[in-house]
């Protein structure tokens, strides 16, 4: 069984891993994708700005006849621009009577009467300009050119190519792989830290069922263990009963009584079964009364006073304070009533047992102890099913072992707490503590 738990931890985990996977790399794909667009915009737009401020400068040359001095001023993506034909630098751009050199890497290529003008300052070759004016054959778009990328955009007046404008746009690329090669490096670390957390949180996910599954395999276990001894009492004595067919039913009467004893047995197990059965389940409707908590805990001090003083117990309430509560009165009665019941099978002879319920704020405490230590190492066990101290105790004279499971799952109902303290000599103590 160990290995179907195994199988299906790996399960979650690959679950988790291929919803991590997913997400990560859906997250990576958008800031990629906004990115890109970002950038390809930002490098349309400066594209966009640059022919225009040339295509400005021209008309205002042309307007000026083509005189010796003139001066424009052009708006920017950095702000305002002044050019003139003194050639020096305004603003991040030289200007000279024929050339515009802007601050990015930037050429055009103009149209003037069947004559091919190449605006540029990067010193490449004439073919350089020629392949380049051959793959702008598009209204707009890029190409990879002399081991750069460039992005370009036609002119048009009356349907008359004017200027191309080729913007290198190599930055922004590198700028586009340096972002990709930093998501793959980042991305096997993320998949190992969350690798790293599936793991933890599949373990985690999985402990709950498997505790589940080993406390109704132990259940089960303990159960027919139980089962077990009064069933082979009857079938002993019918078999006894069964080799002496002429005996009269008066002379049998040892064996029926044996027989007795044995279904008695397993309709006590049977039942103490099913009520545990019942407190486990927590769907069903409760019923919510004010009662006296006092008169409750008196009536059950006198149910089991004849049996603690046979047994030379005393049996006392420490606390006759009127005290009202409201709750489960049915489930209330029944922890205490099993809480009563443990201490008065287990107290030695001559012992006491003390019962005490007091209001702290909006809890009630109802507290219980006897004159008997439990060791260390058993408290931890005690709320467990079919858990015996004293194992030399059997089902007949100690009990199932039911009884403090019970009225653990008892108090979950009414959303409260059980917990056992002991000096392991010569006391021990149980408090329940709920809401009333």
């Amino acid at each position: 069984m160990r290995s179907a738990f195994k199988k299906l931890r790996m399960k979650f985990l690959l679950i988790n891993l291929c919803l991590t996977l997913f997400l990560i790399g859906g997250i990576q794909l958008a800031i990629y994708n906004v990115v890109d667009l970002n950038i390809a915009n930002i490098n349309r737009q400066r594209l966009n700005e640059m022919g225009q401020m040339e295509m400005q400068m021209r008309i205002e040359h042309e307007e000026s006849d083509r005189r010796l001095e003139w001066s424009v001023e052009v708006e920017g993506e950095g702000g305002r621009f002044s050019f003139d034909s003194s050639g020096r630098i305004e603003d991040g751009l030289l200007i000279t009577s024929d050339i515009v050199l802007i601050y990015d890497r930037v050429f055009t290529i103009r149209m003037e009467a069947n004559e091919v003008i190449i605006t540029s300052t990067l010193g490449y070759s004439d073919l350089f300009y020629d392949l380049a004016f051959e793959m702008a054959s598009e209204s707009e778009g890029s190409f990879e050119l002399a081991g750069r990328y460039w992005m370009y955009q036609r002119l048009y007046n009356r349907d008359s190519l004017v200027q191309i404008t080729f913007l290198d746009t190599t930055d922004s690329r590198e700028l586009l792989n340096t972002l990709l090669h930093t998501f793959l490096m980042v991305s096997p670390l993320s998949l190992g830290v969350a690798f790293i957390i599936s793991y933890f949180f599949a373990s985690r996910s999985i402990k709950p069922v498997a505790a589940m599954w080993e406390s109704q395999r132990r259940f089960v276990t303990d159960a027919s263990h139980e089962l077990k001894t009064p069933l082979s009492i009857i079938m002993a004595n019918h078999d006894v009963m069964a080799g002496n067919l002429d005996e009269t039913v008066e002379s049998q009467k040892q064996w029926l009584s044996h027989i007795k004893v044995g279904t008695d047995r397993m309709a006590k197990l049977v039942n103490q079964m099913l009520l545990l059965a019942k407190t486990e389940d927590f769907s069903g409707a409760t019923t919510i009364t004010t009662f006296s908590l006092t008169e409750v805990i008196q009536d059950l001090t006198h149910d089991f006073e004849t049996m603690a003083h046979k047994q030379k117990i005393t049996l006392m309430q420490s606390s006759y304070e009127k005290l009202t509560v409201t709750t489960q009165k049915e489930t209330l009665c029944q922890i205490i009533e099993t809480l009563l019941e443990n201490a008065v099978k287990h107290t030695p002879e001559g012992g006491s047992i003390q019962i005490e319920a007091k209001r702290e704020g909006s809890y009630v405490q109802v507290v219980i102890e006897n004159s008997i230590g439990i060791k260390k190492d058993h408290l931890p066990y005690l709320f467990d099913r079919f858990y015996r101290v004293d194992e030399s105790r059997n089902s007949e004279t100690g009990g199932f072992g039911l009884g403090l499971s019970i009225a653990k799952r008892a108090t979950d109902q009414l959303k409260g707490d059980l917990k056992v303290e002991s000096n392991g000599e010569s006391w021990t103590r149980f408090t329940v503590k709920f809401k009333g």
